[in-house]
């Protein structure tokens, strides 16, 4: 099991005190009602901290760190609900083109990622619903040295604010032979509408292609294993944010029941809450414990195919329950606009449903277990 290092520690707590300085949630809800981020908070991200760099390798400008790194942050920002493309660009996007490359690939692209001077975002859901996007009807004919790509993507996060559309797609007489490209986003031929959420902290697209301009990356054909690896990836590294958010909803709602008085004592005292709150603890640590096991499976370069759906499916659903009772510890105040106890139960909902349910991950860890019927 995965132990964290003294320099990983000061990584968490220095991600910690950056979100509560420079990004708390009293500034970044000037930005939840057109669906965008601050771009100068993403910038001393980059530059100061140099989070974007964190997995890319270092011959391209990056950190070279690995997954237990990127846990550590995505664990933090989740705590801070951080509605910039750190998980859209750096989890999804990268993850996916570090998958896919060969290793002349990229060289001009990857430098720009790992800076933050440009974000991605990866197109594979389509309106079908399908989220393993295992199949495309987006596709793709060659022109010259590139590719047109055409088609519709939908629920692409952060995809109306990215500089690069990372877009799956394959030849019209066969949909399941999968290929990627980088498209690059400000083209005529690349159509964006901001989609409207419940959850206003995580921006999501639908993108519309049209004979876009396309740069194949890796091989052709090849790229439905490398999108299910990087799937996995970040199904884990969202089970991370998750754990971050439903952290962050337990002492909440420790400190309200702390100081919030009724009776002449103190909420925190009588049973009922007492209870509620220490189910939540005992879920949370669970919830811990299945991300530093699918970690594990990872750094040890295993199948995630288990570890990621177990992680899923049980912290969008822990992070949902914390979310609920801090709001219900808190009483009415927990569902105004004016109280953050209403936006982690939306980012919990929100979220729950990203990249796939927990009753879907509960379908692929059965078969992966050999229970399907």
């Amino acid at each position: 099991m995965i132990i964290f290092t003294d320099e990983q520690e000061e990584l968490a707590q220095l991600v910690r005190r950056f979100v509560v300085e420079r990004a708390p949630l009293s500034h970044l809800r000037q930005f939840l009602d057109d669906g965008g981020h601050d771009t100068t908070i993403w910038q001393q991200m980059s530059k100061e901290l140099g989070l974007p760099a964190l997995a890319v390798p270092e011959e391209h400008g990056g950190m070279g760190y690995g997954p237990v790194e990127l846990a550590v942050v995505l664990e933090q920002l989740g705590a801070g609900l951080y509605n910039g493309p750190f998980f859209s660009s750096v989890c999804l996007a990268t993850g996916a083109l570090l998958l896919a490359r060969t290793r002349d690939e990229l060289d001009d692209v990857l430098p720009q990622l790992a800076s933050g001077e440009q974000t991605a975002a990866l197109a594979h859901a389509e309106p079908d619903g399908n989220w393993d996007g295992a199949t495309a009807t987006t596709t793709w004919r060659p022109d010259g040295e590139r590719a047109r790509v055409s088609g519709t993507k939908t629920l692409v996060v952060d995809g109306a604010t990215a500089d690069l559309i990372v877009v799956t797609a394959a030849r019209p007489d066969d949909p399941s032979a999968l290929s990627l490209f980088v498209v690059s986003a400000d083209v005529d031929e690349v159509q964006r509408r901001r989609l409207p959420t419940l959850d206003a902290t995580r921006a999501l697209a639908n993108i519309e292609l049209r004979d876009a301009p396309g740069r194949l990356v890796g091989e052709e054909g090849k790229a439905g294993p490398v999108l299910r690896r990087a799937l996995q990836q970040a199904a884990v590294l969202l089970a991370a944010e998750q754990l971050g958010g439903a952290q962050r909803c337990l002492d909440m709602a420790v400190a309200y029941a702390g100081t919030r008085e009724q009776f002449g004592r103190a909420i925190g005292s009588f049973q009922a809450v007492k209870h509620r709150l220490a189910d939540t603890l005992l879920d949370v640590e669970t919830a811990r414990s299945a991300v530093l096991l699918a970690l594990t499976s990872w750094v040890a370069g295993e199948d995630l195919g288990e570890v990621s759906s177990l992680a899923r499916a049980h912290c969008s659903e822990v992070f949902a329950r914390a979310a609920s009772t801090n709001v219900q510890v808190h009483g009415g105040i927990g569902f105004t606009w004016e109280h953050d106890a209403h936006l982690f139960l939306k980012r919990a909902k929100g979220s729950e449903a990203l990249l796939g349910s927990p009753s879907a991950h509960r379908e692929l860890l059965a078969t992966a277990l050999g229970l399907g019927t």
